[in-house]
């Protein structure tokens, strides 16, 4: 049977799963027993990136809601071994190094957890500040943005990234990195993430 927004669970007899072994004598009646399909609903987490000290790899903690329970988050030092995303020392965004002689920058992965998927990304970049790194972000084979030069007027809007409008995305995966070949950083203010339960 079907019946739209619920799934068929079983026949019943008198509210009492019917056993189809049994044998019939008298007519009867069975009536369907019905569960209701929730759509999953979605999470987004929040970051301005505010967070105490300098030199402190950005966490799934650092969000408003923890989302250590839904994804993680991976820093990757750039090739030359340069440690981060770090924070920056008045705490208002993360640095991402690139690499002084050619290869990776540094780089964070967001991964969601097993039973989630990513539904969608924002970047948000700082109005003052910002420094001319190369910005490359992706998922999969889809890419996001591909050697943007950052510059301080990327702080009045918000990259959003919805995943639906993509081809080749991996839907449990977000990269972004500094693609520059020297030292030359640039800044992330924060970040949202939204994830829900994997259908």
């Amino acid at each position: 049977p079907v019946k739209e927004g619920f799934e068929f669970v079983a026949w019943q007899l008198e509210g009492i799963d019917f056993n189809f072994d049994t044998v019939i004598e008298e007519d009867i009646i069975l009536v369907a027993k019905w569960e209701e399909v929730i759509a999953p609903s979605t999470i987004k987490f929040t970051s301005n990136f505010s967070a105490a000290g300098n030199a402190s790899k950005v966490s799934a903690e650092h969000f408003d809601v923890d989302g250590s329970e839904y994804f993680t988050l991976t820093s990757n030092k750039n090739s030359s071994s340069t440690d981060g995303p770090l924070f920056y020392s008045n705490g208002t965004a993360v640095r991402f190094y690139g690499a002084p002689s050619g290869g990776n920058g540094n780089s964070l992965v967001v991964t969601a957890k097993e039973g989630y998927v990513i539904i969608s990304i924002v970047l948000i970049f700082p109005t003052t500040g910002q420094t001319a790194g190369s910005i490359t972000a992706k998922s999969g084979t889809a890419i996001f943005m591909n050697k943007v030069t950052a510059n301080s007027s990327m702080g009045s809007e918000e990259f959003v990234f919805n995943y639906a409008d993509y081809v080749g995305v991996n839907n449990k995966e977000f990269n972004i990195q500094n693609t520059t070949s020297d030292k030359t950083q640039f800044r992330l203010a924060g970040m949202i993430i939204e994830i829900a339960p994997q259908a």
